[in-house]
Order: structure tokens, then C-alpha cells, then sequence
């Protein structure tokens, strides 16, 4: 049997039927508190799952361990929202220009640097459905709010609005920095290179073998696996090292240290030293902290959301590589005025009487003060 939102706002009424306050559950708060239950009810599951139950019903909701590359050391968490576009045509070389102008920065670089761009929902006057067929299209940043594109032919048009998706670079054009489906945030991981900064005193690549010289002061261990570039007259890449003597090491290809790496070429002078870290978690970054004397470092990230973007800091000294996220997901809203849709195809039913429960409780909480009404947990544990 369907279980829509008319009948979850039947069900709400009864159950906040307990005083005069019950007066003032208008549909409208109703949905707002069916969605704030919905967000604190996945919170709590996913702070504490100790149960498989506690995973069922959240993991239709969210997100885990998914991989962005940041772009200038954030991401996107929504989509870019028109302002306006134009479409000019020019008759002498037989173009059209399109520019856009966002709401908020689209993080492309300023000056040649193109994104990948997906429209959604353009609507405007002329040629608004021909710009909204070029899907995973290059546009060139003007400056930091605006986009431009152009494209053969006579396609004029003024766009009033819709989305843009921005999904690469042409300097990354594999690179995901924007959460189509993002909600709201739960964890995030940071994954950085740092330069080690060594001196590189010489290379011996005699005998099948293949040796770094380096400064005394360093901290190579033994199984790390290092970027190794800008050696003159060599490429190496990323491989694993053996420390050998407190300024010497030894390059192999394999985790197990069993094969080692080999390269006749001839050593020139230079090179560098990368090392990747492990996935750091990044707590919350709140304003009372911007002006403390222990700022953010690599080994203790912190982040911050806001303007529709996820930061994380330090952004100096290192080169943010990875973010990995678990989020909430764009999920489906309680409408109590829908005598249609199954609840119950997003929701399980245990999970429904636990968002009617919280939802009771969040409107009394709005209307009442704790002298005026209790309410109580009426399924097992805290709701």
C-alpha cells in the first residue's frame, strides 16, 4: 500500500495534536520539517552505525568515498547559476559569441584556460535550445564570473537563465571538481604532494642499479614510494626507495623491493623529490580560528563551505591533489500536499516513522518551550 506525503501529513497532525500549537503546522512548515528530520536523522545514523538497519536506511542517501580533484584548492558544491548571456553574431568572420556571466566565481583560470560545461534548464529568446545542445563544450574564462564560447554560424540569443555544470579544464580535462548531487556535508579526506626540498648531489646509474645521492638532512624511508623529476637527462617518475646510507638511496619498481629500477642515460644536474601523503581528515575551519596562532597545517587540514564551495586549508606550501567526500545526496523531498508519489520507494517504513517522529519533535521545539511539552522517544533509542 502506497504511503504518499498527504497521508506522512495526516500522520504529523495526529502526532503533534497535543496543544494549541498544533494550530500552526501549515503544509509549508510541514515539508521544512519533514527535510531538516530527513538531514538530522541521516547525521546521527552516520555518526554512529552500529547496526545494519543504521546502514540500510542511510545508504540510499549518501555518498561515501568519492574522489574530486579541487581546482585552485576547492570544489564546486552547485551548479553555476545564469545571470545572463548573450549571443552575438558576427558577420564578417560568420561567428556567433556567446558570453555567460555566473552568480558566483566558476574557478577557472583567467586567460586561455577552457571548461567543460554541461547547461541545464537555458531559457531565454533566439537560439536558447542551440546553446543548450552543446554538452561537455570548451569555453574560454573572461574573467572570474564570466564564460565565452563561439561557435560557427548565425545563433544569436539572450539567455535569462539556467545551470551550468563546470567538469574540467583543458589542463585536467578528467578532472571532477564539481558535486552534481551534493546536499549537505558529512566527512572529507585530503590527499597532497609536498617537494621535500632536497639537494640532489648526484646520481649513480652504473651496474644495473640505480642510486640518489641527497642532502644529510632528510627523512626517506625505506618502502616509501617518491615522484621523482626534473632530473636532467632522466625520466623516472614515481618509484619505490630503499635508504641504503643516511644520504643515499636506491630506486626499485616494485612495493616488495625486489626489482630495481634501471636508466643508462646520463645524469646533467637538478631534480626533485615528491612525496604524496596519506588521506588526512579536515575538520571544520569556523571564523574564531582564522586569527589563531596555529594555523591549518598539512598534517591537520581543515575546511570550510560556504558561497557553494568546499575549501580546505593549507592551500600554500603543498599541492592539494585529492579530496575524497562522503556527503549527503540530493535526495527526494516530502511534498504533504503530493496524493501521489510511494514515500516509501526512497524511504523505508521504519525510516518514515523515524522522520515523522523527529519532524514532530523539530516543530515543537520551534513553537513550545520544554515546560510546555515533552515529547517522547517513542521507538527504541534516541530518535
Amino acid at each position: 500500500m502506497a504511503y504518499t506525503g498527504v497521508d506522512f501529513y495526516n500522520d504529523l497532525q495526529i502526532r503533534t495534536n497535543q496543544g494549541s500549537a498544533a494550530a500552526f503546522l501549515s503544509t509549508d512548515r510541514a515539508n521544512y520539517f519533514a527535510k531538516q528530520a530527513i538531514i538530522s536523522l541521516v547525521q546521527d545514523n552516520y555518526r554512529s552505525i552500529t547496526e545494519q538497519s543504521s546502514v540500510d536506511e542511510i545508504s540510499p542517501l549518501i555518498q561515501t568515498n568519492k574522489t574530486f580533484v579541487p581546482l585552485q584548492n576547492q570544489l564546486l558544491l552547485k551548479p553555476l547559476s545564469v545571470v545572463s548571456g548573450v549571443a552575438v553574431y558576427d558577420v564578417g568572420d560568420f561567428l556567433t559569441t556567446l558570453t555567460i556571466t555566473f552568480n558566483r566565481p566558476h574557478l577557472i583560470s583567467v586567460g586561455g584556460q577552457a571548461a567543460l560545461m554541461t547547461p541545464n534548464g537555458l531559457t531565454g529568446t533566439g537560439s536558447v535550445s542551440y546553446w543548450q545542445s552543446l554538452v561537455g563544450e570548451a569555453y574560454t574564462a573572461v574573467d572570474e564570473y564570466t564564460l565565452e564560447i563561439t561557435r560557427f554560424g548565425d545563433e544569436t540569443a539572450t539567455i535569462t537563465g539556467g545551470e551550468y555544470y563546470v567538469i574540467g579544464t583543458n589542463d585536467a580535462i578528467s578532472a571532477n571538481y564539481n558535486v552534481y548531487d551534493y546536499y549537505n556535508y558529512l566527512s572529507c579526506k585530503l590527499e597532497y604532494t609536498e617537494n621535500l626540498g632536497l639537494d640532489i648531489l648526484g646520481v649513480d646509474n652504473k651496474l644495473g642499479q640505480f642510486v640518489i645521492t641527497i642532502g644529510a638532512n632528510n627523512n626517506i624511508r625505506t618502502g616509501e614510494y617518491l615522484d621523482f623529476t626534473s632530473f636532467g637527462g632522466l625520466t623516472i617518475g614515481k618509484k619505490y626507495v630503499k635508504k641504503i646510507a643516511y644520504n643515499k638511496i636506491k630506486l626499485y619498481n616494485d612495493e616488495k623491493l625486489k626489482t630495481q629500477y634501471v636508466n643508462a642515460n646520463t645524469y646533467t644536474s637538478g631534480g626533485v623529490i615528491t612525496r604524496t601523503s596519506n588521506l588526512r581528515t579536515a575538520f571544520p575551519y569556523p571564523s574564531d580560528l582564522k586569527n589563531d596562532v596555529y594555523p591549518p597545517t598539512p598534517r591537520y587540514p581543515l575546511f570550510e563551505t560556504n558561497e557553494n564551495r568546499l575549501a580546505i586549508y593549507p592551500n600554500e606550501g603543498i599541492t592539494q591533489t585529492k579530496y575524497v567526500l562522503d556527503y549527503i545526496k540530493r535526495f527526494y523531498e516530502i511534498d504533504v500536499t503530493n496524493n501521489v508519489t510511494d514515500i516509501y520507494y526512497y524511504y523505508n517504513a521504519l525510516f518514515c516513522t523515524k522522520i515523522l517522529e523527529r519532524s514532530a519533535q523539530l516543530f515543537y521545539a520551534m513553537v513550545s518551550s520544554g515546560e510546555d511539552i515533552q515529547i517522547e522517544n517513542v521507538i527504541g533509542g534516541n530518535l
